[in-house]
């Protein structure tokens, strides 16, 4: 590769990392924006299984937003624990946490947001049970109007 190839991947390479840290500290827009996480899970947890968590900090806009949280299964396309509301949010920075709770033989997803100064509001799925053990991505979603 000559030099100057290596020199624009190598720019390409740090304009790409610093357009990734501003656009996921930015302020949500029109539009959606997400916190995920692959985990692993079993088909048969115990309520001695960890729990698994997805946070970030974000800035909203005021609004009523659609919110969401759901796990799906990487190789079926399978969602569970889907659970949905819609949300007026005071513009300000939050920390946005969601997880997977296990249980005997069941799991529950819980998603928090927690306004910098504030009591958080939370979201919850019904308990539900998998098809099968694998990768699953726990999904948070807050999309805009």
């Amino acid at each position: 590769m000559s030099r100057q190839k290596l020199i624009t991947r190598i720019a390409g390479m740090i304009a790409a990392g610093i357009a990734m840290v501003f656009l996921a500290g930015g302020p949500a827009h029109a539009g959606t924006a997400t916190v995920d996480r692959t985990v692993f899970l079993s088909k048969f947890p115990s309520k001695y299984s960890p729990s698994a968590f997805a946070d970030r900090d974000i800035w909203l806009n005021a609004g009523t937003y659609t919110w969401q949280v759901k796990i799906t299964h990487n190789t079926y396309g399978t969602s569970y624990g889907n659970a949905s509301t819609r949300i007026y949010l005071a513009a300000g920075n939050y920390r946005w946490s969601c997880e997977i709770n296990p249980d005997e033989d069941v799991y529950q997803n819980f998603c928090s947001l927690t306004p910098s100064s504030g009591e958080a509001a939370w979201l919850a799925s019904s308990v539900y049970k998998i098809d099968n053990s694998g990768d699953y991505t726990l999904t948070g979603l807050l999309a805009a109007p």
